[in-house]
């Protein structure tokens, strides 16, 4: 592993270095302002050459449990869209092209996007426990510190172990205020004396839709702002459960759909359907991370985005590579200085920052 100082005049202009030199795969140690103006971001990433070498093995040989796989390539690639992900659409059936699927996929389901710019009303991004929130609200502040705006993050997850700290780490290296409140009366006057100027982002606590005590303070949460509701939701699952899960949102406002979880399952029937009831899906998971972590839907995003999960089921005969387990990383203390200068880092311990930081992407899938 290797770390480097980048100093840059605005924290936008750093990450954009960051996002472009060393990818999704960096880890930010730390941030920091620089007298005179301007921020020093210090990166951590993987030293090439410390991969271990990549070995073949069959893909249709086992599956995940050790045991023969028995999936056939005809069978997959046979399938369409509809029936690989179980969703019903009859009107696909008769496109007779990619062009033409892409089409119908616009026309039939309710996609739609998010206001992110300063005077839109706040957004409140909620849905079940695990289903991925806080790290859909760091990568929307991230996406919204990138193009130069001043967010304004609020937790009202304030019962739950570690939630505000997991929140604070990603928020300090963006350099983002954030402030937890636990009542809809303390959010209201929250908005009304900072939130009018800086556009605010909620994260709220995980719900199950058959508490009807938390979705009535989601409502009230909701109603003290008069803001958006998005619901983060998982890609996978059985089609009628995560229908009838987001049915039960929608009926309490929640007019956005942001998938989550994509990289981890093969299909999203479900999600597919709640949007052809009329959720509007407005953001997709693209990988594990925060940079460019959620790509906004369009019908060729989603079309891709079903045709890549469905590849990704296994085809007997063919190869794919896997990598022995990576080491543990680690950072040295040292301060850096100088913008190209950089060094090996050893096996001590990160930062306190860089731990909770690095612990929170590893429980979100970041890493």
């Amino acid at each position: 592993m290797r770390v480097k100082l980048i100093r840059e005049a605005s924290m936008p202009a750093a990450m954009a270095v960051v996002r472009r030199e060393f990818g999704d795969d960096a880890l930010i140690l730390e941030t920091r302002p620089v007298r005179g103006g301007g921020v020093e971001v210090t990166v951590a990433w993987d030293d090439v050459e410390d991969e271990p070498a990549p070995v073949s093995v069959p893909v249709g040989s086992l599956s995940s449990a050790g045991q023969p796989y028995h999936a056939e390539e005809s069978i997959v690639t046979s399938l369409s869209l509809q029936e690989w992900h179980g969703f019903s659409l009859p009107a696909l059936q008769s496109a007779e092209s990619p062009e033409q699927e892409v089409m119908m996929l616009g026309q039939y389901m309710c996609i739609g996007s998010l206001d992110l710019a300063r005077g839109a009303p706040p957004l409140v991004v909620c849905g079940v426990p695990g289903g991925g929130k806080t790290l859909a609200v760091t990568r929307l502040a991230t996406r919204m510190v990138l193009a130069g705006h001043e967010p304004l993050v609020v937790t009202v997850d304030t019962e739950r172990s570690g939630a505000f700290e997991q929140l604070s780490a990603c928020m300090d290296i963006l350099r983002v205020d954030l402030r937890a409140v636990e009542t809809p009366e303390a959010l209201r006057a929250l908005y009304v004396r900072e939130g009018q100027r800086r556009m605010m982002l909620v994260d709220a606590f995980g719900v199950s839709p058959w508490d009807a005590a938390l979705m009535g303070r989601l409502v009230k949460i909701q109603r003290a702002l008069q803001a958006s509701l998005a619901v983060v939701h998982p890609a996978g699952g059985h089609v009628e459960e995560t229908c009838d899960t987001l049915d039960a949102f929608r009926n309490i406002g929640a007019n956005h759909l942001i998938v989550s979880k994509t990289d981890c399952t093969r299909r999203m029937g479900g999600i597919v359907q709640a949007s052809l009831r009329g959720m509007s899906l407005v953001e997709v998971s693209s990988g594990r991370g925060v940079i460019d972590g959620l790509i906004p839907v369009t019908p060729k995003v989603l079309r891709d985005v079903l045709m890549d999960m469905q590849k990704r089921a296994p085809a007997t005969g063919q190869k794919a590579t896997a990598l022995a387990p990576k080491k543990r990383l680690g950072a040295r203390g040292q301060t850096l200085t100088g913008r190209s200068e950089s060094m090996p880092v050893g096996c001590a311990s990160l930062p306190r920052s860089a731990e909770v930081l690095a612990r929170h992407m590893l429980a979100q899938g970041r890493v």
